[in-house]
């Protein structure tokens, strides 16, 4: 039992969503949201980014400290993700992520950085929220071909998947 003056400190992840700027195209402020996040999901060129914005934001990410996770969705720069797929294939799936994970990946080891999680995106991220078997096949996928790396997920996500409930409706972003 924690006495007063003796708390503990907890820490708290503030997470963004980054990188997601595209050629010449700027979205968002990358470089003012690094000043105050600790940790940020780095887009993987499909849904946005590209290979140069994917880099330029890591190399942020190392100069302000800030942990890197990829942030892979659908091949859908149009609609910024946000659109439903169906998979003709479970290999489909996987490639898909592998694809945007790795390219993520790349660019950090270029950079002397580390990968710490994977959050995806958009309508995949729904999707996985709203049916157990695709977020167990996506977590299998993510945990079997990079082992040291962690899925970011909510507390709500943890309950839901723990007590076995779906998820109605689309939901947030991400």
């Amino acid at each position: 039992m924690e006495r007063l003056g003796e708390m503990s400190m907890k820490k708290v992840d503030l997470n963004a969503d980054l990188g997601e700027s595209y050629g010449p195209y700027t979205i968002g402020n990358d470089f003012e949201i690094l000043n105050i996040v600790t940790s940020a999901n780095i887009a993987c060129g499909f849904h946005a980014g590209d290979p140069e914005i994917m880099a330029n934001t890591v190399k942020i990410c190392k100069e302000k400290d800030v942990s890197i996770g990829a942030h892979p969705g659908f091949d859908d720069l149009k609609g910024f993700g946000r659109r439903r797929f169906e998979f003709n294939s479970d290999d489909e799936l996987r490639y898909l992520i592998l694809y945007q994970i790795g390219a993520l990946k790349s660019i950090v080891k270029s950079e002397n950085g580390l990968l710490k999680h994977v959050k995806l995106h958009g309508a995949l991220n729904n999707m996985a929220c709203e049916d157990i078997e695709l977020a167990t096949s996506l977590a299998n996928i993510i945990s079997v071909s990079y082992t040291h790396l962690r899925a970011h997920e909510t507390r709500e996500d943890r309950g839901r998947r723990g007590l076995g409930v779906k998820k109605n409706g689309g939901g947030g972003g991400g």
